[in-house]
């Protein structure tokens, strides 16, 4: 009695595998034909998207660029306009400042060269002392390095000397 209950167990769990087996194919068979359904219905509202976009676009490159040559057309027009009446202005006042500036610039250079050879003649001289000097202040720091070189090379040879007795 006990073999007949097992086997009836066993038998009924076998048919509920099967059936959540079944279950779950006919779920998958479910999901995969909707995604399927889903990507076909995705790909054409992304087509009637890019297509439709596309349209608008072009539409709006064309009504940009017609407004953009009207605008072209009015701006170089008052530049032109705009350029030849500064043109004269400046012309008249370059006449102006030109005689002004040569003028100016004439008295200029003759006193700047008056105070340039002056600090020139100063500058040489400052620079001949201080050089004079210099060369002087290294010749006693040569000197002097010298000398202590020697003596130190003199007292190294005593050293060695006293060292080998």
């Amino acid at each position: 009695m006990k073999e007949k209950n097992d086997l009836k167990k066993s038998e009924s769990v076998r048919r509920k595998q099967k059936y959540d087996q079944n279950r779950y194919q006919l779920k998958r068979k479910l999901i995969l034909s909707s995604k399927k359904q889903y990507d076909e219905a995705n790909c054409d509202a992304k087509k009637r998207y890019y297509e439709a976009n596309r349209k608008s676009i072009l539409e709006s490159q064309k009504q940009y660029d017609e407004a953009n040559r009207d605008a072209k057309k009015h701006y170089y027009e008052a530049n032109r306009k705009s350029i030849l009446e500064s043109q004269k202005q400046y012309d008249e006042a370059n006449r102006d400042a030109k005689k002004h500036y040569y003028e100016a610039n004439r008295k200029s250079i003759l006193e700047s060269q008056k105070q340039y050879d002056e600090a020139n003649r100063d500058a040489k001289k400052h620079y001949y002392e201080a050089n004079r000097k210099s060369i002087l202040e290294s010749q006693k720091q040569y000197d002097e390095a010298n000398k202590n070189s020697r003596n130190h090379r003199q007292e190294t040879k005593k050293k060695i000397i006293e060292s080998t007795r």
